[in-house]
């Protein structure tokens, strides 16, 4: 395209690339060309691709002369990528990992929560039925071995 304009005696402006974050690529053109060679320009310029849209405007205080110029604006776009970039293979490794770590943190939070929260009281309870076994356990009426051996209930030793 730029051969094109040089060759109608046409000047480069501007001449800008865009790289979007998806793969998308997009450049914008910026000719200054003769008003008497404008549409020669033009028909040759959309021989290099596929027209998607065309605006034309005019500026009616401007006389035609041979020093009228006007400006030819071309966007060019790239064809889309087939995987954008920001939804490729990394993107849902990137997720994977933060729902693992999101799982991790509550089930941290969970085990903080029952050691903090749960384990004294467990704590406390076992510690109280310790308490009411030893205190339970001087009352009961259990006969101790003697050294003579068992006795029977009239307080005589059985004969083997």
């Amino acid at each position: 395209m730029k051969g094109i304009i040089k060759a109608g005696n046409g000047r480069i402006i501007d001449s800008t690339i865009d790289r979007h974050e998806n793969g998308q690529v997009a450049a914008v053109l910026k000719f200054e060309v003769p008003f008497s060679s404008q549409d020669v320009l033009l028909r040759q310029l959309k021989t290099t691709g596929s027209v998607v849209s065309q605006k034309a405007s005019r500026n009616p205080n401007v006389p035609e002369n041979d020093l009228t110029t006007s400006h030819i604006i071309v966007t060019l776009t790239g064809v889309s990528p087939i995987v954008p970039n920001d939804e490729g293979l990394s993107s849902y490794v990137r997720t994977s990992l933060y729902m693992s770590f999101k799982v991790f943190s509550v089930c941290l939070m969970l085990i903080i929560l029952g050691v903090s929260a749960v384990l004294p009281w467990v704590l406390v309870v076992w510690i109280v039925y310790k308490v009411y076994c030893r205190m339970t356990a001087g009352s009961s009426s259990m006969q101790l071995a003697t050294a003579g051996g068992p006795t029977t209930p009239t307080g005589e030793t059985p004969q083997l």
